[in-house]
């Protein structure tokens, strides 16, 4: 499975997470698989670990959100504690279902949603709803929260948590929500659907799929095409994940663009903020609100006399704006180049017909 776990939130309290995820760890152990049921916290009773024969971190007497119930006991959660038992049951079982406590809006403690301690997991979600009316927006607004944080999204179940008539309304909302948010609705606790979804994202053949359609940047092909490449599908901090399930050191930094890590919280959503108003625009004729204001910010604390910003995106352009500076301020009509010199990704003699000069710049491939 390239999957061996799955996070099981809800767009409410009560909508049947436990219930879900029951279903989906009895059919997997039917089928031969080890499972763990893990329900990291739990407020207001014991009821829904014995039901999911579930392990646990931290049980509360109140059923309330994790940090008013931790409060009024006078304890802490710690998180590395949640994340060490997690990895654990990981290493020791086929796959590990977590239930988690309400929505991904609710706080286990300061600051630390539960949207937090999925990213943290690094797992994929499950989102539990109900078929009635109101569930299109808690719906809308949980799907689309989960994606701007990041969170990956298998699907979502509808369940009816009580018996209930089935009209207009349940019929046509899993396609309204499934048309709108684009994830796919994986029915009303229909298991084996579900389970479908999960075997077809598990067999995906990624490396077979990349030696077919892409070419690659700075890589001999005929050498790709016969070892088993490595298949980068997600990042956290300096380390990628590859689909093999395998953590790796992201040792040049993504080459060299990303020296904050990857799922920078800040970053992350100050980039959503941005695309949510414009994604791009170039600067050739054209400026652009965050460009000018971050210049301005960088030539603030720059030293005296840096009083321009120049945006480059690769070597290239970075050697063309470094000659353009040479030859503006010195006023000089010669260049020294080192031979078999690195400035991007061409190669062999360039003209640069702008300064009247010829500079023979080589890349090495």
């Amino acid at each position: 499975m390239q999957h061996k776990s799955v996070f099981i939130t809800g767009t409410d309290t009560g909508v049947g997470k436990t219930y879900v995820a029951k279903l989906i760890a009895d059919s997997l152990r039917q089928q031969g698989y080890k499972i763990a049921a893990f329900k990291p916290i739990v407020s207001g009773g014991t009821a829904d670990l014995k039901k999911l024969k579930a392990e646990n971190v931290y049980s509360f007497k109140h059923a309330l959100a994790p940090s008013v119930a931790a409060k009024l006991e006078h304890r802490s959660i710690s998180i590395d504690r949640i994340l060490s038992k997690y990895k654990e049951l990981l290493s020791k079982n086929d796959f590990v279902i977590v239930e988690g406590i309400g929505g991904l809006l609710v706080p286990i403690k300061k600051g630390y949603l539960v949207a937090d301690l999925i990213k943290d997991m690094d797992m994929p979600v499950i989102i539990v709803a109900r078929p009635g009316l109101g569930t299109i927006n808690h719906t809308l607004l949980t799907v689309k929260y989960a994606q701007n944080y990041g969170i990956n999204i298998l699907g979502v179940v509808f369940n009816e948590s009580k018996k209930m008539k089935t009209g207009i309304c349940e019929q046509t909302n899993p396609k309204e929500i499934e048309r709108e948010s684009g994830v796919p609705v994986l029915g009303y606790v229909k298991y084996a659907s579900l389970l479908r979804s999960l075997r077809s994202l598990a067999m995906t053949d990624y490396a077979a799929m990349d030696k077919k359609y892409v070419w690659h940047p700075f890589t001999q092909m005929q050498d790709w095409q016969k070892a088993e490449p490595l298949i980068i599908d997600q990042a956290k901090g300096c380390y990628l994940k590859a689909t093999n399930g395998k953590w790796y050191l992201d040792g040049i930094s993504s080459l060299w663009v990303n020296v904050h890590g990857h799922r920078k919280k800040e970053l992350d959503q100050a980039l959503i903020k941005q695309i949510n108003k414009v994604s791009h625009s170039t600067l050739l004729g054209l400026g652009n609100t965050p460009s000018i204001e971050f210049a301005k910010m960088l030539v603030d604390v720059a030293p005296k006399g840096l009083n321009k910003v120049f945006y480059s995106d690769s070597g290239s352009t970075a050697v063309e704006i470094a000659l353009k500076i040479a030859f503006q301020y010195w006023q000089q009509k010669r260049v020294r180049v080192q031979g078999s010199g690195f400035r991007g990704q061409g190669s062999g003699i360039k003209k640069q017909s702008l300064f009247h000069l010829k500079t023979r710049i080589t890349a090495i491939q």
